[in-house]
């Protein structure tokens, strides 16, 4: 909740309406939340990245921002058709540039699995219908990234750990690791 509250709040403000990332933005956003992660449980270094997010069923920052992509889409949707908005929207839809918004965004529909959902069907669902779906699917891609990420890197660490589920692991909710953690920060 600390993670969601400050930093994504702050430090994704607005993203929403951003065009692609470089890799190098990517990677310091992808550093500030691992460190945050790291300081919220105590862990170390040495700590493997997919365990920070496993263990407390964060999903990584890449997919939150394509999530807050998706999100702004179906905002625009539902914006009157003579607004500058829908203007904008519906002239990059029928002229698309390369990496400009909306292309951007039918990658991130495609990435989560989201693109067989057209753009009369997102406009037509609830914004908290759309945010739930888009919520379950960006865990689902997170779920898969992580886990694919412990066999491809071979982290023996945690290869052995069966996480059944894309969630805060029950420990994690125990008052007596809420007090050693506080205790050591």
């Amino acid at each position: 909740m600390l993670r969601q509250a400050i930093l994504m709040s702050s430090m994704l403000l607005n993203f929403e309406a951003s065009l692609k990332i470089t890799k190098e933005n990517m990677k310091l956003l992808k550093r500030v939340d691992e460190n945050l992660l790291r300081r919220i449980l105590g862990a170390p270094k040495s700590t493997p990245v997919p365990s920070l997010y496993l263990e407390t069923g964060s999903i990584p920052v890449y997919l939150v921002i394509k999530g807050r992509h998706l999100l702004f889409l179906h905002y625009l949707l539902n914006q009157p058709e003579n607004s500058l908005l829908s203007k904008l929207l519906y002239d990059q839809i029928e002229n698309p540039m390369t990496n400009d918004w909306f292309s951007v965004t039918k990658e991130n529909l495609s990435e989560l699995g989201l693109d067989h959902y057209s753009l009369q069907d997102i406009k037509n669902m609830k914004k908290n219908t759309f945010k739930k779906l888009i919520k379950t699917a960006c865990e689902d891609v997170a779920f898969m990234d992580l886990k694919n990420e412990i066999a491809e890197r071979n982290l023996k660490k945690i290869k052995s750990i069966n996480y059944p589920k894309f969630e805060l692991q029950r420990y994690m909710l125990s008052n007596a690791l809420s007090t050693i953690i506080m205790h050591y920060q």
